[in-house]
């Protein structure tokens, strides 16, 4: 139920009046509830309006209808015909997942679950128990909200162009380096003062009971999460940030953007006490390096990046068990973690409800063990939510959905995307949803622009190494010639080069 409207939902929707009246046509107001959502979800933004069924409707998600409802008038006003892979793969999609709730309401799951909406931690304290699986409203929301997201990637790619996208990630940028200096704001509180009025002001602003308000330490470490609700979250939206920030920087689309910003992102992911960074920094890292090989040579050497990832997770665990490691933050979690996995996997979870990150470990195993049951088609959209949005996506749809789910991304990147955009996309979901964020992210808008995004601005890059090279090879073996001729070819060049792609 809703206690009273938030103050940002009331500026929030003073700002879509304003935007609609500004919009010359359909095509440019859906542009910018496509940047709207795309930004909530980055920044990992709830403004809850109401709960049903234990499902929250936020204001992203009236933005989100209506973009689907201007983008389809959009398109049938300026006869924009829809992309048709897309559209094939969104469909797909769409009817695996309704295949998968129809198969387990006929032929219901047989083991006990623990249903989606079921606290973890009150799971592990033995507050809340198994129970049987039950195909109702939660599920039919869930599989609405999957349905919206799938066609209105769909709707994005058929209407709007690359410098769309690329407009839009610069948008995101801005607001999360807003973001970033919020979460200072509040680092600066807490620090120095021991107050957490910036948590306050955030439970204020968006009328959200879920966000923490109280002070939190970890360790040695004050806990950090900004406008998000919890420190997780909060480092899943610096995360986005800095990959869209890459790929802009890669792209050459954003040549004054200074690297601080990602530096100050991932300094807020180390003293915001969420366990979630040492799983997203190695991940960020290698992105990075991934990105770096691509700009300089036009290909990845994914060798060295796995042999790096396996030396950074093998170096973790020796670290985490020396005295030294077990008294720095994040290492003694790790450390727990680690002899905790064959407990957890024995089923013996009395055992870990002393262990640090016991609930994220219990979940991911609880999902495993779920899909394991029904490897295929899994248990039914909705039905579990632990902290992992892959195994939950494996568990509620088994490898069917999960594979589905996986070639409509690909879809979203063109027929012809740059080389190792996809790759890279993969790369990059499976790092940062493999023990982050939870079923909802799978369908986050935020995929919807990373996935074109990640195209163009590689393609983006390749083209400019390409160019960059034809004009060292044109400078090394052009013969010498007058002062004024030699400035005459080069602005030539330069006129030929920015002209090609506008052609």
């Amino acid at each position: 139920m809703m206690d009273f409207v938030s103050p940002f939902a009331i500026v929030f929707l003073v700002i879509l009046a304003l935007i609609f009246a500004r919009s010359r046509k359909h095509t440019d107001f859906a542009l910018a509830l496509f940047a709207i959502v795309c930004i909530m979800d980055m920044n990992m933004i709830s403004a809850p309006l109401v709960t049903i069924s234990g499902q929250e409707i936020s204001c992203s998600d009236i933005v989100l209808v209506l973009f689907v409802l201007f983008a389809l008038s959009a398109a049938a006003r300026d006869r924009v015909a829809l992309n048709k892979l897309a559209l094939l793969t969104a469909l797909v999609l769409v009817i695996v997942f309704i295949g998968s709730l129809l198969f387990n309401f006929f032929f219901p799951y047989g083991k006990a679950i623990i249903a989606s909406g079921t606290s973890w931690d009150m799971f592990v304290l033995g507050w809340a128990t198994q129970s049987a699986q039950v195909i109702g409203e939660r599920n039919l929301l869930v599989l609405a909200r999957y349905t919206l997201f799938a066609f209105s990637g769909v709707l994005a790619v058929s209407l709007f162009k690359g410098d769309d996208f690329i407009r839009v990630g610069r948008w995101a940028v801005t607001v999360g380096k807003l973001h970033i200096c919020y979460a200072l704001f509040e680092l600066f509180t807490k620090a120095f003062f021991g107050s957490n009025i910036a948590s306050q002001l955030t439970s204020l602003l968006f009328a959200d009971s879920h966000v923490y308000t109280t002070y939190i330490m970890r360790d040695s470490l004050v806990a950090l999460w900004g406008l998000t609700r919890e420190p997780s979250h909060f480092v899943l939206a610096l995360g986005f940030f800095v990959i869209v920030f890459l790929l802009l920087k890669v792209s050459g689309r954003a040549p004054s953007e200074k690297m601080v910003w990602p530096a100050l992102a991932v300094g807020l992911m180390c003293v915001s006490a969420a366990s979630s960074t040492v799983v997203l920094l190695p991940i960020l890292a290698l992105f990075a390096l991934a990105l770096f090989q691509i700009k300089r040579r036009g290909f990845v050497r994914w060798l060295p990046i796995c042999i790096v990832l396996v030396v950074l997770a093998a170096g973790v665990y020796v670290f985490a068990g020396t005295e030294l490691g077990q008294s720095l933050p994040y290492f003694e979690k790790a450390h727990g973690v680690f002899v905790s996995i064959e407990s957890a996997f024995r089923g013996d979870y009395f055992a870990l409800r002393a262990t640090m990150g016991s609930p994220r470990l219990i979940s991911v195993v609880e999902s495993i063990r779920t899909w394991a049951g029904a490897p295929l088609l899994g248990i039914g959209v909705g039905s579990i939510n632990p902290f992992s949005g892959v195994f939950a996506q494996l568990a509620n749809t088994g490898i069917v959905g999960f594979a589905a789910w996986l070639v409509y991304l690909r879809s979203l990147q063109g027929r012809a995307p740059a080389r190792f955009s996809y790759l890279m996309l993969v790369f990059v979901v499976a790092g940062t949803m493999l023990f982050l964020g939870q079923e909802g992210s799978m369908y986050s808008f935020a995929l919807l622009l990373i996935a074109p995004l990640s195209s163009y601005c590689l393609r983006s890059a390749c083209i400019n190494r390409n160019e960059l090279e034809k004009r060292g090879t044109s400078k090394r073996l052009r013969p010498k010639s007058p002062k004024r001729e030699k400035c005459s070819f080069d602005v030539e060049l330069v006129h030929t080069a920015s002209a090609a792609p506008r052609r």
